[in-house]
């Protein structure tokens, strides 16, 4: 339950983080990253 809940919180994190800075340096370092 832990795993699910921590994928669930990283999955939100990262959609927030592609919706709010696509156009912003942190999204290209994001993206570069994964």
């Amino acid at each position: 339950a832990a795993s699910r809940v921590k994928r669930t919180k990283v999955s939100i994190l990262k959609h927030h983080l592609y919706s709010e800075e696509q156009d912003s340096i942190p999204y290209i370092v994001i993206k570069a990253m994964h």
